[in-house]
């Protein structure tokens, strides 16, 4: 398999989902609370989303997340009650100490060791827009945040969004962002019009630096590997982007869900 990369077929990481399932049985073993006392219900079922660092596990479920310290398996609950600002989680996305957490609402998190960020400003938007973050991608204190309205920039910290890449479609169109993935100082997004990248270095509130990647066929999310970036084309083909063209680098006779990447390497998970 070129470059060990693999992708998962048709379960999403089986081993992250056994270990939600482990610490399920658990917690409801341990729930023998007094009455009278306060308590947060949190379900460890229905994971939605898993990233990691090097030594743990995030895991976004029904009412909040999770967390698995690989070293010992202990885990740390974060809800809306201790520390969150809302549930239902869309996006999740970790880099270098900072966990950013997008929500249906249109809120985003920012996680350190500070504490948690609250960003309300798409939440707060005075527009008929589907308010959904779609996805995340971090570049050391920036946060970049695919959505309706196209790459919305986070300063951490100015705490604030500071820049809309909305008009970045031919001719300027508005444009909505659906996945986004950061290689080699440039920006990669699926948009409604197809894959388009461009430069950190550029300003890219301006559409002319944004370069578009003839895109005919069916396009999966995009894929951070060995700062190259990966994605699933027609649903069996695994292809690399090398400047404006594709390379295809494994086919499969089966359908291709998705490719996840683990603690900087590729994951398997198949059945």
């Amino acid at each position: 398999m070129f470059m060990r990369l693999y992708a998962e077929r048709v379960s999403m990481i089986k081993w992250g989902i056994n270990i939600c399932l482990l610490w399920g049985g658990l917690s409801l073993l341990a729930q023998d609370i007094p009455v009278g006392t306060w308590r947060t219900h949190f379900s460890y079922q229905n994971a939605r989303i898993l990233t990691t660092s090097d030594t743990k596990i995030f895991c976004a479920v029904e009412n909040g997340l999770f967390s698995v310290d690989l070293s010992d398996l202990s885990t740390n609950q974060i809800t809306k009650v201790n520390g969150l600002s809302d549930v239902g989680i869309t996006a999740m996305e970790y880099s270098d100490g900072l966990l950013a957490i997008g929500y249906e609402s249109g809120v985003i998190d920012i996680i350190t060791d500070q504490g948690v960020l609250g960003i309300r400003d798409f939440y707060d938007l005075n527009e008929d827009v589907d308010k959904e973050i779609f996805d995340l991608a971090i570049n050391e204190t920036t946060v970049f945040v695919a959505s309706s309205i196209g790459v919305l920039v986070i300063d951490v910290r100015e705490k604030a969004i500071v820049d809309n890449y909305r008009s970045i479609g031919s001719a300027a169109a508005d444009v909505s962002v659906y996945d986004l993935r950061l290689a080699s100082q440039n920006l990669y997004a699926i948009t409604e019009e197809g894959l388009q990248f461009g430069s950190l270095n550029e300003n890219l509130l301006d559409f002319n630096n944004w370069q578009r990647i003839n895109t005919p066929d069916q396009l999966g999310e995009l894929v951070t590997y060995q700062d190259s970036i990966f994605l699933v084309k027609n649903d069996t083909a695994i292809v690399k982007i090398e400047g404006n063209q594709f390379l295809e680098v494994a086919s499969y006779s089966s359908k291709v869900l998705k490719l996840k990447r683990e603690q900087g390497q590729p994951l398997s998970s198949k059945t």
